[in-house]
């Protein structure tokens, strides 16, 4: 038996500009899922379902849907879990946000995550508190992140760049070679 489980609205990675919807669109593409319905056998379901009953309401449009309608941090690994059918997989990657604590402590989890993905990229911190990074950033090889740097929005920066410190870069180009120091620029193209 398999039934569907349709994800509404969760959390990859802080982004408070954002809306729900458009969270869980930026974390199914950085997990490489195309799909926010989704087939899992009625074990998984039932995981789903009674790991977080405060999180999940009972569709009425289709027999046997679970609709999370709830914020929740699905980590990358998280969400492939949902998809295979991984029911440790999904108790360890699926957070559910139910005040600010949890939210303050998903927000920790998610932006550690963003950043160990620039790292693996060749990107470099010198200390990673203080900083924010948009999961949809892409960051070029060699670039270095100081302290106090927010960078928000679809930003796509460039090469061996110097970002902060102190800067807020938000939706924004740069190419190779760019330094942001002490600054704040917005939907700009820097060459």
């Amino acid at each position: 038996m398999t039934v569907a489980i349709k994800i509404d609205s969760f959390m990859l990675s802080p982004a408070p500009e954002l809306s729900l919807y458009e969270l869980a669109a930026v974390a199914f593409t950085a997990a490489g899922i195309d799909s926010f319905s989704l087939c899992c056998p009625h074990e998984i379901f039932q995981t789903v379902k009674s790991a977080f009953p405060d999180n999940c309401i009972r569709s009425d449009t289709l027999q046997g849907d679970i609709v999370i309608d709830k914020p929740m941090l699905i980590t990358k690994a998280g969400a492939r879990a949902l998809i295979n059918g991984d029911r440790a997989g999904i108790l360890k990657g699926c957070i559910p946000i139910t005040d600010a604590c949890s939210l303050f402590e998903a927000q920790k989890i998610a932006s550690l995550a963003t950043i160990e993905e620039h790292l693996k990229n060749g990107v470099r911190f010198w200390d990673s508190a203080g900083v924010y990074i948009d999961p949809r950033t892409s960051i070029g090889a060699g670039s270095v992140v100081l302290p106090g740097t927010i960078i928000k929005g679809c930003c796509s920066i460039g090469q061996n760049c110097t970002l902060g410190p102190n800067s807020v870069i938000d939706s924004c180009t740069l190419a190779d070679n760019v330094t942001v120091n002490h600054s704040q620029i917005n939907f700009s193209t820097i060459g």
